[in-house]
């Protein structure tokens, strides 16, 4: 009953909203410049473990490593790969968390470092390549924030819809009485 009132619930909440005007998505494009600045991002191998089956020995890991041990033969398996390619700082920090990232971004290019950890687990990796992705234009980005203005334009009436509801509804959550 729960599941079936809340898709009901959505479907009235939902809207069609129209296509934003070439002036605003001009204008949401400049609010939001920060989403398409240049930025810095990173190539690296990895070499990745799990919690509680890292190496006994990182040390000997790392001079293996360091003397062309196959970086892919070794570790287990995640689901990035074990050579991720042009991840952006914010790419590093939502994937494998603030510290890890912030590791990765200190690290020499073309040496194996580690262990590291990260929300995941242990990694040893080499930076490859560090590079810096020029600012987007308006004109490459503009179908992508067409789509994100409609998208946020339909948060804005639903939360306009539900603080309408709240006014005229009292909402008990939970086992409330």
């Amino acid at each position: 009953v729960r599941k079936r009132l809340l898709a009901v619930m959505r479907s009235q909440l939902d809207e069609q909203v129209r296509q934003p005007s070439r002036v605003e998505l001009i204008k949401y494009f400049e609010q939001n410049s920060d989403r398409y600045a240049s930025r810095n991002a990173t190539t690296f191998h990895q070499v990745y473990f799990a919690f509680g089956n890292e190496p006994a020995d990182g040390e000997t890991l790392l001079l293996q490593l360091r003397e062309g041990a196959d970086h892919t033969e070794i570790g287990d398996s995640l689901w990035t790969g074990s050579t991720l390619r042009r991840l952006t700082d914010r790419d590093l920090r939502n994937m494998f968390g603030g510290e890890f990232a912030a590791a990765v971004q200190q690290m020499q290019t073309n040496k194996w470092q580690g262990p590291l950890e990260s929300l995941h687990g242990v990694h040893f990796a080499r930076v490859i390549d560090r590079v810096t992705i020029p600012a987007s234009t308006f004109e490459q980005v503009e179908d992508f924030l067409r789509e994100d203005w409609m998208f946020k334009r339909r948060q804005e009436i639903q939360s306009e819809k539900i603080g309408k509801l709240r006014q005229r509804y009292r909402i008990v959550v939970g086992n409330e009485e």
